[in-house]
């Protein structure tokens, strides 16, 4: 169940906000320019692994819905899994605060991360889920945590690979945030 956590960059310790409930979790990220919402997923049997191809034909509606808005001209599949050699790796590559020339834009078809937005003095945490479609504009300061034991798969879309290329913003205040196993230190 996606979940969003607002927290104080003065205050890591408690967040001042916690909701489940989309609508809260879309008008509290809109105020800062980050849009959200759920999208219905694809079907497809549990046991059954699909290519990057597969998974871009599945989706192929929601993808359109949203180059089209947005006018990005490249869409990919992004997956890791607890089992790949770099999982821990790629997990240290989005720790820190960053920002990238190209709006980072994700639907999550699988798994869950953590993502933390940190606009003027807010930070939100949100835990994305299977069915979120989240796109943060250029420019603005987020990290990621992917967890100890990485599992997830998304959909980007964005305009060129290297409008992504992290952009650190040399702030600390990423390593001052709760981590995974902090917050989920009951779920391994």
């Amino acid at each position: 169940m996606s979940q969003l956590a607002l927290y104080s960059q003065f205050n890591l310790r408690e967040p001042y906000q916690v909701s489940e409930k989309v609508d809260v979790l879309s008008k509290q990220l809109a105020e800062d320019g980050i849009y959200f919402r759920r999208l219905p997923l694809v079907a497809t049997p549990s046991n059954e692994s699909l290519s990057d191809e597969q998974i871009l034909g599945l989706y192929k509606n929601q993808i359109e819905t949203v180059n089209e808005y947005m006018h990005y001209k490249v869409t990919d599949v992004a997956s890791i899994t607890t089992n790949d050699a770099v999982a821990i790796s790629i997990r240290d590559r989005y720790l820190s605060e960053h920002t990238h020339d190209d709006d980072e834009v994700r639907f999550f078809i699988e798994g869950s991360i953590l993502l933390y937005i940190h606009v003027e003095q807010r930070i939100h945490m949100l835990n994305c889920t299977a069915g979120d479609l989240v796109i943060i504009p250029a420019g603005v300061k987020h990290w990621l945590d992917i967890g100890p034991n990485p599992n997830f798969t998304c959909i980007r879309c964005y305009n060129t690979k290297q409008g992504l290329i992290n952009k650190f913003t040399q702030s600390y205040i990423a390593e001052s945030t709760p981590r995974w196993e902090s917050i989920f230190n009951s779920h391994p």
